[in-house]
This record gives structure tokens, C-alpha cells and sequence, in this order.
């Protein structure tokens, strides 16, 4: 009854993502105060004589709309809008849409170990620390906006008869302590993983 195949599905992977309020999870669940639109956070430098920072400049500033910018829509057959950069890649009638859609590719492919219905969508989350305060914080979030995103796909799901009225699907994710988690970044050896940016102000080119 545990599922990860699903986790292949981009759409599925999409829907998730947009589902995230990262202004709630940087406010509420870290030690952050804004969720963050780029690859490098604001602290890096592009030019190390002038202090110019990389988010200041032209190319840093074009990666969130090179991610979001036919995401800003509130339906699949809409028309491609632009997510405003004030959204932190969050959308979540969007967010709806996709996994709803990716959950329907799923439970309808023929592949071996394909997702069926009353299936455990499980997720393990590498983590650092999980006693940590604002790991736990962050877990907790992210599993109680999963949590409601399956919810609201599943009863479209019904609504359109992929799933029965009797069938469901649940989703847990489930945090495992790994220390030497960068190493398993790099192998791939998790479904997802909890990491940082450093502090310092240094050259991104570096």
C-alpha cells in the first residue's frame, strides 16, 4: 500500500511545488524571514571590488520568470501567465491542477508498481537533524500543505470518476536523521532533502 512511483511524475512534482507557501515556511517554520525567488540567495556577490550582489543584476533576477513564467495561471488550459515574483513560486489552485492531473496519469498507467487507489503516496525527508525545532517546524509544514493539496485533488479526482467515492489516497512523509546527507544528494539516495545555503558573501562565479 506505500507508494513512490508516483514521485516520478512531473506533474505530480509540480503540483507540490507550487503548493508550498514559502513565505509562511520561511516565517513560520526557519529562522528566515522571506522566501526566497533565485538560485543564490542575497548575500552572494557578482562583483567583489563594487559589493554588487548576483540577485541585483539582470541575470539574477531572470530566473524566476525563466521558472514561473507560464505558471501564473489558475487552470491547466489557461492562458500562460506570469507568477508575480511577490508569489515565491506559490500558487496553489495551480498547485491543484497538476497534482490532481499527475495523480489521474498514475492511477491510469499500466507500469509495474503504478499507483493504485487507496495507495500511501510515502515520502521520506532526509534530514540533518530531526529533533531539531526548526527541522520538526518544517516537516510539520510541509506535511499539513501536502496534506490538504491530496485532499482537494483526490475529490476532484472523485468528482471526474478516476477515484470511486469509497477509494482515496493518503500521503505521509516521514523524516530520517542522515548526517552525511550531501553525500546522498549526490547519489540520489532520497525522495527529498533538507539543505541550506551558506551565510557568506562570496563570488557566485567561484
Amino acid at each position: 500500500g506505500k507508494n513512490k512511483t508516483v514521485l516520478t511524475n512531473k506533474n505530480f512534482r509540480e503540483g507540490l511545488s507550487l503548493a508550498l507557501d514559502r513565505k509562511g515556511f520561511a516565517s513560520n517554520a526557519t529562522s528566515g524571514s522571506k522566501g526566497f525567488t533565485g538560485l543564490l540567495n542575497d548575500l552572494y556577490l557578482a562583483n567583489n571590488s563594487t559589493g554588487a550582489s548576483y540577485r541585483d543584476t539582470v541575470q539574477g533576477k531572470s530566473v524566476y520568470n525563466m521558472v514561473y513564467g507560464t505558471l501564473g495561471k489558475t487552470t491547466l488550459d489557461g492562458a500562460d501567465a506570469a507568477l508575480p515574483e511577490s508569489s515565491c513560486g506559490y500558487n496553489h489552485a495551480l498547485a491543484v491542477e497538476y497534482v490532481a492531473l499527475g495523480l489521474k496519469e498514475e492511477l491510469q498507467s499500466t507500469v509495474e508498481g503504478h499507483l493504485k487507489p487507496n495507495d500511501n503516496i510515502h515520502i521520506e525527508f532526509r534530514v540533518y537533524d530531526d529533533e531539531s525545532e526548526n527541522t520538526i517546524a518544517a516537516n510539520n509544514f510541509i506535511t499539513s500543505a501536502w496534506t490538504g493539496l491530496l485532499s482537494e485533488a483526490v475529490a476532484k479526482l472523485k468528482t471526474d470518476g478516476t477515484l470511486a467515492s469509497s477509494e482515496t489516497l493518503s500521503i505521509s512523509i516521514e523524516m530520517v536523521k542522515d548526517q552525511d546527507y550531501y553525500k546522498s544528494a549526490r547519489n540520489g539516495g532520497f525522495d527529498m532533502i533538507f539543505s541550506i545555503w551558506g551565510g557568506a558573501a562570496i563570488n557566485p562565479y567561484g
